[in-house]
């Protein structure tokens, strides 16, 4: 984006918001980041009035952060697309929407927000696809009130069949105790091939997480480090964290026992996000979930040293018009309004 012609904006933002929608649900959380921020990107340049704007680009970069274990930032993101007042997103859409806030909701240990938000979704209109993907996170919440019985009940009542649902029926059958009827469910969730019908990297990811859980039930202990390797390499490119988290003690419990690969996995509990969680200030702005590029930070310590935007244009050799654009970027990704407050910000979060 960047060359987009008058007229062209929506439809370009239209395009960019699905791609990112579809590559969040293979699990390909970066490529979907890239997308949602480049729609954002081509709604600012174009000042796209919010009436003609879907929240998607939001929705996906909550779901992003969801999945990472960055709860501040994936509010934040579900708030403004909850916000956007434009074009109303389709029924599948809005359900993966409830899917991502039921998710965050769970999460933040609001269980009876969670449901509430899975069972406001018509189904009607849904096809059976959709109406699984619901039932996978509608489980999710039941088995975070630590009830796998309701669990597992709404996954047999869903229509669809795949390697999602399985991977919830297996969490849940190890919940109960049932282990070789875990095991049994796994076998639907396929290994990666170079079609493009293999599962997403999150529902694969899990897969072997929960084979690693199996194997540990069956005193193979051998097993379960080969598939909860298999887990962690699989989850390390998209930062995956989320799923570890809702093992509960058992991931703690593993890297107690091994710290050499606690140390190489450091990512599971990543030290920048704490960071900035506590150098977040007092008004509730989420931490930086995009990080600011190298021309940006190049920018924003001009604005540090008090320079007009003319005479930042003149030492960086760039028009007036390009840092302004570079500020608006800032601005956003620090989510802040003002030159000032985005100078006190990236010094709060030691960026400056």
């Amino acid at each position: 984006p960047g060359t987009e012609h008058p007229g062209t904006e929506h439809p370009l933002c239209e395009a960019l918001g699905s791609l990112a929608l579809v590559e969040l649900l293979r699990g390909r959380l970066r490529r979907a980041a890239e997308h949602a921020r480049a729609c954002l990107a081509v709604a600012e340049r174009s000042a796209l009035p919010p009436e003609r704007r879907t929240g998607v680009d939001h929705l996906v970069l909550a779901g992003v952060a969801v999945e990472q274990d960055d709860l501040p930032a994936a509010r934040h993101h579900l708030d403004l697309a909850a916000a956007a007042t434009g074009v109303r997103p389709d029924p599948a859409t809005a359900a993966r929407a409830a899917v991502i806030g039921a998710r965050i909701a769970l999460a933040e240990g609001d269980a009876d927000a969670a449901l509430a938000a899975l069972h406001a979704v018509a189904v009607a209109r849904l096809s059976d696809r959709v109406v699984a993907e619901l039932a996978v996170a509608e489980s999710a919440v039941h088995l975070g009130r630590g009830d796998a019985e309701a669990a597992l009940k709404v996954l047999d009542a869903a229509a669809a069949d795949g390697p999602e649902r399985a991977v919830a029926r297996a969490r849940a059958l190890l919940a109960l105790g049932r282990g070789a009827c875990a095991a049994q469910a796994l076998e639907a969730v396929p290994a990666a091939g170079d079609d493009g019908d293999a599962p997403a990297t999150t529902v694969r990811a899990h897969a072997s997480l929960l084979r690693a859980q199996l194997a540990e039930e069956d005193g193979d202990a051998e097993e379960a480090r080969r598939r909860l390797a298999e887990a962690l390499a699989l989850a390390r490119p998209e930062e995956l964290r989320r799923m570890f988290v809702e093992t509960g003690p058992w991931m703690r419990r593993v890297l107690d026992r091994d710290p050499a690969s606690a140390r190489l996995h450091g990512w599971l509990t990543p030290g920048a996000p704490v960071r900035t969680a506590r150098a977040a200030r007092a008004d509730g702005r989420p931490p930086v979930v995009e990080p600011l590029s190298a021309r940006e930070v190049e920018v924003l310590r001009k604005a540090a040293e008090m320079l007009s935007t003319e005479e930042m244009a003149a030492e960086l050799f760039v028009s007036a018009n390009t840092v302004k654009t570079h500020l608006k970027s800032i601005y956003r990704k620090l989510c802040v309004t003002r030159r000032s407050d985005a100078v006190h910000r990236a010094q709060d979060l030691g960026m400056l």
